[in-house]
């Protein structure tokens, strides 16, 4: 079963990849003569690794309030691991990854994976409330867009609310025979929903961040994109909208694995008015052009960082476990008794 998991894993992997260079590769066709500074992009994927940290906090706080015990250390590999199974189609993976990592004698599957929707949901809800509220202000006459983010918020907001899910968790306690699970989902209330709303409110914002310097990245004829002062303060509610929505809207289309290409489309048409009046100083390029260059070299560095910390968390309790084999073998051998 692990052999099988793992080798859809990593097709789904090299599919993504392979889609996003594509997509890379038919921007050159058309003449878009492109340069990237990748110490931007390192920046950037350093930057979104670091915005991770408050989902898989809030996901142990989910844990920990339902009474399952487990560090944050296993929390955190179950969780960064876990993230490269949204390129699976369906996103099931990811709950059957993290579930499977995170599990064991204090923490039951069912809590584990109940938990991994409620993380997930949460942060949904929190980035359509942002793309949302960014749209009502900014862009109120795209009508289409807003009654899009309108509706993806309610649908992502209401099932992580305590009175619609906790119902559900009772019914799978009470179907398993799990009074344990039972006493656990009461103690579940709206004081982890605040939690995990300034948790993704952190991720949100990190995210955006991390768009910001894939723009910095960007060198393309007439597009400019370094904003400094108070100009940083307002660039980023539109990188923080633009990214929200796009990432939402992805997740909701279950059949794309990890929301190719619905998600470049949407961050495109939020960020392309921002990018039209701000960003662009001449040249042949315009902001729709510019938005989905960063939506395509957004994808590509996002997908590298969740590749690597994926193989670093899932490799690192082996590496852990060698050295400590070897440290008393290195111990022995030094030792005075074995001269």
């Amino acid at each position: 079963m692990q052999i099988a998991l793992t080798g859809v894993i990593v097709w789904a992997l090299w599919r993504a990849g392979k889609e996003a260079l594509g997509e890379l590769r038919q921007l050159g066709e058309r003449g878009i003569s492109l340069r990237v500074s990748w110490g931007w992009c390192v920046a950037a994927g350093v930057c979104y690794a670091a915005s991770l940290l408050p989902a898989a906090w809030f996901w142990e706080r989910v844990l920990r309030s339902a009474q399952q015990k487990a560090s944050f250390g296993k929390v955190l590999r179950a969780y960064l691991v876990g993230q490269i199974g949204k390129y699976v189609p369906g996103k099931a993976c990811v709950v059957i990854v993290r579930t499977a990592l995170v599990a064991g004698n204090c923490v039951q599957p069912v809590m584990a994976a109940a938990s991994v929707f409620v993380e997930t949901l949460t942060m949904m809800s929190v980035g359509a409330a942002l793309a949302t509220l960014y749209l009502i202000i900014r862009v109120p006459s795209n009508s289409s867009l807003l009654w899009t983010s309108i509706a993806l918020a309610i649908v992502v907001t209401v099932p992580t609310l305590p009175p619609f899910f906790k119902p559900i968790l009772r019914l799978l306690a009470v179907r398993g025979n799990r009074p344990e699970v039972l006493a656990a989902v009461d103690r579940i209330n709206f004081v982890q929903l605040w939690e995990g709303w300034a948790a993704m409110l952190l991720l949100w914002i990190g995210f955006g961040a991390s768009l910001g310097l894939v723009l910095r990245a960007i060198e393309l004829p007439g597009f400019v994109f370094a904003p400094s002062g108070s100009a940083i303060l307002g660039a980023i509610p539109p990188l923080v909208a633009s990214v929200a929505l796009a990432t939402v809207g992805g997740f909701l289309i279950l059949f794309l694995p990890g929301g190719l290409g619905a998600r470049e489309l949407i961050l495109a048409a939020v960020l392309a008015p921002y990018l039209a009046s701000r960003c662009l100083v001449g040249g042949n390029v315009s902001g729709e052009v510019v938005a989905l260059v960063a939506a395509v070299m957004l994808r590509l560095v996002w997908l590298a960082t969740e590749i690597i910390l994926a193989l670093v968390m899932w490799l690192l309790p082996y590496v852990a476990g060698m050295f400590r084999g070897i440290r008393p073998a290195i111990e022995k051998s030094s030792s005075p008794l074995a001269k």
